[in-house]
């Protein structure tokens, strides 16, 4: 996690507790088939709070005594989560520590994250490229035609993949299942 995103080494706790605190809530027990949080607690986990490890992040300043050109957030880096409340755990950078709180802003948008990642996604999505323009050459070349009314297993799927010039490209696809008997 924190080679991935570049993180500094001196977060390696704070990594730690992070991935510990998603891996309760995201993997299954064999033979349960409940993730330890819901054995725990009999809940199904909330993941919908989850953000990445390493992300640029504002904390929002609560001081009252601010004037009306001060910045109203200071700029942090995304650390983990708080254990005994529902806040962010987020480095502050101004102050060179790190905070608990609840009103944080991500920045979704992060042009870094895209370019930590860049060049494993743009290998990944060349190769797939590849093989989804074959793929759909030889459906096209043979004319290939299914009576999706007459196939009752189908799954439609669609795909979402960057090309080469980093744009948004959606495919639909339909999978098309088909029962052997021997």
């Amino acid at each position: 996690m924190m080679m991935e995103y570049k993180s500094n080494y001196n977060f390696w706790a704070e990594a730690i507790s992070t991935a510990c605190h998603a891996t309760n809530r995201l993997y299954f027990r064999k033979g349960l088939e409940k993730t330890p949080y819901e054995i725990l607690t009999g809940n199904k986990p909330n993941v919908s709070y989850f953000k990445v490890f390493g992300c640029k992040c504002y904390i929002l300043v609560k001081d009252t005594r601010l004037s009306k050109f001060d910045s109203r957030a200071q700029e942090g880096i995304f650390v983990g989560y708080a254990t005994d409340s529902h806040a962010y755990r987020v480095f502050n950078k101004s102050s060179g520590r790190v905070v608990e709180s609840c009103d944080v802003t991500f920045d979704e948008d992060d042009r870094s994250l895209e370019e930590r990642s860049a060049s494993f996604n743009l290998y990944n999505n060349l190769k797939f490229n590849l093989n989804l323009k074959i793929n759909l050459d030889i459906y096209n070349n043979n004319q290939v035609q299914v009576h999706l009314n007459k196939l009752k297993n189908n799954i439609h799927r669609k795909l979402v993949y960057l090309n080469t010039q980093h744009q948004v490209t959606k495919v639909k696809l339909q999978v098309l299942l088909r029962v052997v008997r021997g």
